[in-house]
């Protein structure tokens, strides 16, 4: 739009791959980039709607997608797993649950055994952070298995 370049912003693009057409078969290509969100739903890339038509459906094209995400993220920032010392207080007659918060923010639980106290190691899980091509399907945004990712960055 031209609010984002006049802000210096890349705006998304759409490319078409007319030679995954077979013959002369005619392909229409609709493409909306919303300025605003019409649903609702939490998204930190811009938003776009491809709507694709063709006589021959078996023959349509193959879409590249460059989606620029609203703030940059920070993807290497993944956690690898780690383990933690976690204490357990309480002299119960039954074994009891304790909810640990990891450094990466999941939350494990601890089953503490009945009648006695110590310290165990708990394995937070790790957490990467990759990108995923997602479409919405009407209620909200489901991975896409027609759909992949090929390369991204922090924007």
């Amino acid at each position: 739009t031209d609010y984002d370049t006049f802000n210096g912003l890349v705006a998304s693009t759409v490319a078409v791959d007319a030679t995954s057409v077979s013959g002369f078969g005619t392909v229409g290509v609709t493409v909306y980039q919303y300025t605003n969100n019409p649903n609702g739903q939490v998204t930190n890339s811009s938003q776009i709607s491809v709507q694709t038509t063709t006589e021959d459906p078996s023959s349509l094209p193959a879409l590249t997608l460059v989606l620029q995400n609203n703030e940059p993220i920070d993807y290497a920032s993944s956690a690898l797993p780690s383990v933690m010392a976690v204490r357990c207080f309480d002299y119960e007659s039954s074994p009891y649950v304790r909810n640990v918060t990891c450094n990466n923010g999941l939350v494990v639980n601890l089953t503490c055994p009945a009648f006695s106290k110590g310290t165990y190691n708990v394995t937070c899980p790790g957490r990467a952070r990759t990108p995923q091509c997602k479409t919405f399907d009407g209620t909200a945004f489901v991975v896409n298995p027609l759909c992949s990712v090929l390369s991204f960055d922090a924007y």
